[in-house]
């Protein structure tokens, strides 16, 4: 039924299936040609009751062979991935559209909304600028019968409510789109027992930004600032894990790979990692408190 192919959809675009080597459109595009082959060949199956191994089964054939029952398609384009991975399960789980701005997010010393929401009391009534995406937008008429906006940004490490009152909401409201990645400036307010807030003063469209002309990560570390990680092999699963968060949080930090297997010793060329406390409780999180040090 309709709920049955929405949810296998939703699977599908989420990333359950990428194992088995197919690109997600491939399996969007014939899911309904699938769904069909298998309900032929099990008529007495109970509606809904297929597991993707079914699918994969009667796909493939005796021959084992895609080719033979799938159309390929390329994969969705990286930014209409993330959306649709969004769509589908409310996060981002591959990457993040603001990934690609980590760089202008540190040449520009951007605070994240993690070290505002952090600091509120130090960030109370200051001016900040915010480069995030804006998740959800709320409009609400006041009693003076003036429309305002209520937006949740978020970033790479957390998310914060921004107000844009009715003369902003007049001057910047074409930019508030859902899933938009903006700049947005204003002063933070920090009331006790209440989130901060960032009262909208402007909004820039982030291709209206100059980008760094040099990366950020490239810079040679600082003298003595090393991050080292401990894995059990290089073939350790969380190796790709650990070095996505890295790739998210650039810095000054050279990183340093270590596997206990071979005894073997590695510095990482391309990777520099910020000392932020995110990064920090993340990787320790994901390898334990003992396999990350900073010295």
């Amino acid at each position: 039924n309709e709920l049955n192919k929405r949810a296998l959809e939703n699977m599908i675009l989420s990333g359950c299936f990428d194992e088995f080597g197919l690109t997600r459109q491939t399996l969007v595009q014939n899911m309904e040609r699938v769904l069909e082959l298998i309900s032929k060949e099990k008529k007495s199956q109970v509606d809904g009751q297929i597991s993707f191994m079914d699918l994969d089964t009667q796909a493939t054939g005796a021959s084992g062979h895609t080719d033979e029952y799938l159309t390929a398609f390329e994969e969705y384009q990286q930014a209409e991935l993330l959306m649709k991975e969004k769509g589908a399960t409310g996060l981002y789980l591959t990457s993040h559209p603001l990934k690609e701005y980590a760089q202008l997010i540190e040449a520009k010393h951007y605070p994240t909304i993690r070290k505002i929401t952090a600091n509120a009391e130090q960030y109370d009534n200051k001016t900040v600028e915010v480069l995030c995406e804006i998740s959800t937008i709320r409009r609400k008429v006041t009693k003076s019968n003036e429309t305002m906006g209520f937006v949740t940004l978020e970033d790479l490490t957390g998310t914060m409510e921004m107000m844009v009152f009715p003369k902003s909401l007049a001057q910047f409201n074409h930019l508030l789109q859902e899933n938009s990645i903006v700049l947005c400036s204003g002063r933070i307010s920090s009331k006790e027992e209440e989130d901060p807030k960032l009262l909208c003063a402007s909004i820039t469209d982030v291709s209206s930004l100059e980008m760094p002309t040099t990366p950020a990560a490239a810079k040679p570390a600082k003298q003595g600032k090393n991050l080292y990680l401990r894995f059990t092999s290089e073939e350790d699963s969380r190796i790709k894990q650990a070095t996505a968060m890295v790739e998210l949080f650039p810095g000054d930090c050279s990183v340093h790979f270590y596997f206990e297997d071979s005894k073997k010793h590695v510095l990482s060329s391309v990777l520099h990692a910020s000392e932020e406390e995110f990064l920090q409780s993340k990787l320790k999180n994901l390898l334990g408190e003992d396999n990350v040090v900073y010295k």
